[in-house]
């Protein structure tokens, strides 16, 4: 019997990398032919206004100013007083550097520019992690898993919100980080990781949950490339040191915060009904609720809303029919990857990818806000994505110019494109998004309350900045507001916010003592409540018992990290009652408190150019 000669395997040329040649690698047509999908999907939101907690993030960028020590303050301010994310309060800055403002406009346009570099870097991540060695059939699960990230509606409220920046920068930053620490491994390439801690530092700086693609190499690692055991545990030990690593230069970039600018910003049970029920058993309750919904957002292109919380997603028994199908769907979902791991490894990485994703925003080890949300699910829903692409890939085996021509494939990609379309619509502006959401939200308190607060500073606003202000439209705002927060008193009478902001209806329609009456109840349910505490004492002012207002008004401003509503309310109480001598010494106090606090400053001048 004739030996057979030993197969040659030819040297990688100078343009291959890891067997991919250039034409393949850079496939410039594939990328404009995303990103023209991508400006399909969610160019018309360029038109779009402000919606839900946007000008939250415009309200906080202007701490800052448009010089180079503005930007630098930047890494030393909390995001929030809770939370840090610089990198993307850095972005805004530099759009309103740029732009000389922060035209909504240019926010979704940035938003949407984000997101499609984000897919090519998605098609760059497949194509270089080789999930498939033939070629062909490679590009072909790259495209296609690209194409369902871009038409998924699950990703609206990351795209069409522009406070969602953060999570587009953390999980580009994040999948940039992943490819370079690949091509480290496949190529050997370990000057790379020094590429990796860059780009996985930005990522984490800009929002936590890019902490997946630390893990994400090791789990592609132990799943397509055939490692004895030792070289496992020592990529293991790698994760880990990065990890550890990353975790430490975030740290040291935390260093520089004001420590005492800092507010737990810790959850009730009206943002989610584990708190104060932690047990082991509710905490498991509670994540196959969360995994529940997640795995519902992504199979049922419908059923997002702008917040959850309670009641709207209440506390099950451990074996409500609810948590039996989110465990029995995850355990399904587990053993089909299982089944099919010999002949497609991907649906066992695709598990992984989301169950790693994912476990942050389970409620098991912290609790979150809203107890599930879908933009949560963003990064995770890539291994959703990817596994339905590996399905068509695998059923049709066919080309992807065939693939597209599939009904099947038409079918769902039409079906997300209109739910997509559907429910980007929804966030036009803030009215629009709560028309849309708010009669399905009927069992959530803080939705309610949150929409009430929106419609409150609307007309506050508008009553405040302008003489011949519309008061039919304030009182229509006003009106809304009562009406959600009726609703949301109704579910719980024990929830502070809503009796705060039914004293601020109260006062906005003169009614000060029912005012009083509703904002004393608020200071009972929470007196660390400082906005209750600060209407608390302008109610007690508008009935002329300065001394209650004074006493309020004192007690709040020892809470506040800067010159706040309180003390801008005690000196106005002071000057207005001919009290100078009391509004002298107390902007000594404050100066020595707040020595380069802009907004005390300008006060002073304020009041002395009023006083001459």
């Amino acid at each position: 019997m004739k030996k057979k000669e030993p197969v040659k395997i030819s040297k990688p040329k100078k343009n291959q990398s890891i067997g991919i040649d250039r034409e393949n690698y850079n496939s410039y047509h594939i990328y404009l032919s995303l990103i023209l999908l991508t400006f399909f999907i969610y160019g018309w939101t360029y038109s779009f206004k402000f919606s839900l907690d946007d000008e939250l993030v415009i309200n906080y960028l202007n701490k800052f100013d448009n010089t180079l020590d503005g930007f630098l303050l930047i890494f030393r301010k909390w995001y929030g007083v809770s939370d840090y994310r610089p990198i993307t309060i850095a972005s805004f800055w530099i759009q309103r550097w740029l732009f000389q403002s922060l035209e909504p406009s240019h926010s979704h346009l940035i938003s949407i520019l984000i997101f499609a570099i984000l897919i090519i870097a998605i098609y760059r991540f497949i194509i270089i992690g080789r999930f498939f060695e033939d070629i062909k059939k490679l590009q072909t699960f790259a495209i296609l898993s690209c194409v369902f990230f871009i038409v998924h509606p699950n990703h609206v409220s990351v795209v069409a919100n522009i406070k969602s920046r953060d999570n587009l920068l953390s999980m580009l930053f994040g999948i940039l980080a992943s490819t370079e620490l690949i091509k480290a491994y496949l190529n050997k390439q370990y000057w790379r990781v020094l590429l990796f801690i860059f780009f996985i530092t930005i990522a984490l700086l800009s929002k936590l949950d890019a902490y997946t693609f630390i893990f994400i190499p090791f789990l592609w690692l132990s799943i397509f490339r055939s490692l004895p055991y030792r070289k496992i545990l020592i990529a293991l030990f790698i994760t880990l040191l990065l990890f550890s690593l990353s975790f430490y230069i975030r740290e040291f970039f935390m260093s520089f915060l004001n420590k005492k600018e800092f507010v737990n910003a810790t959850l009730t049970n009206a943002g989610n009904p584990i708190v104060g029920n932690e047990t082991f058993v509710n905490k498991l309750s509670i994540t196959f609720t969360s995994i529940y919904y997640y795995l519902k957002f992504l199979f049922v292109p419908f059923g997002y809303y702008f917040y959850f919380g309670y009641k709207q997603i209440i506390l099950l028994p451990l074996f409500s029919y609810i948590n039996l199908l989110g465990f029995t769907a995850i355990l399904g979902l587990f053993f089909s990857s299982i089944y099919y791991y010999k002949k497609n490894k991907i649906y066992l990485f695709c598990f992984f990818f989301f169950l790693i994703s994912i476990a942050y925003a389970l409620n098991f080890f912290i609790p979150v806000s809203g107890v599930v949300m879908d933009r949560y699910n963003f990064i995770a829903s890539l291994g959703f994505c990817m596994a339905l692409a590996g399905f068509f890939s695998d059923f049709y085996k066919e080309k992807i110019v065939s693939i597209l021509q599939k009904k099947s494939f038409l079918f769902v990609t039409i079906i997300y494109v209109i739910c997509t379309f559907y429910r980007t619509s929804a966030w036009k502006d803030y009215f629009t998004l709560f028309n849309r959401d708010l009669k399905h939200l009927t069992q959530s308190i803080h939705a309610n309350r949150l929409a009430a607060g929106t419609y409150i500073n609307f007309a506050i606003t508008e009553q405040e900045s302008r003489k011949d202000y519309n008061k039919q439209y304030t009182d229509s705002m006003i009106g809304l507001a009562e009406k959600y927060l009726d609703i949301a008193r109704k579910i719980s009478d024990k929830n502070s916010v809503v009796w705060e902001n039914l004293g601020i209806c109260a006062l906005y329609r003169e009614k000060d003592s029912l005012a009083l009456t509703s904002l004393r109840k608020a200071y009972q349910l929470d007196t660390s409540n400082k906005n209750a505490i600060n209407y608390f004492g302008f109610a007690f002012w508008r009935l002329s018992q300065l001394d209650s207002a004074i006493f309020y008004f004192d007690k709040n401003i020892h809470k506040e990290t800067s010159f706040g509503f309180a003390a801008n309310n005690l000196i106005n109480l002071y000057i207005r009652n001919d009290r100078k001598s009391e509004a002298d010494s107390l902007f000594n106090v404050l100066i020595k408190i707040y020595p380069n606090d802009k907004k005390l400053q300008n006060k002073i001048y304020q009041n002395k150019n009023s006083t001459q």
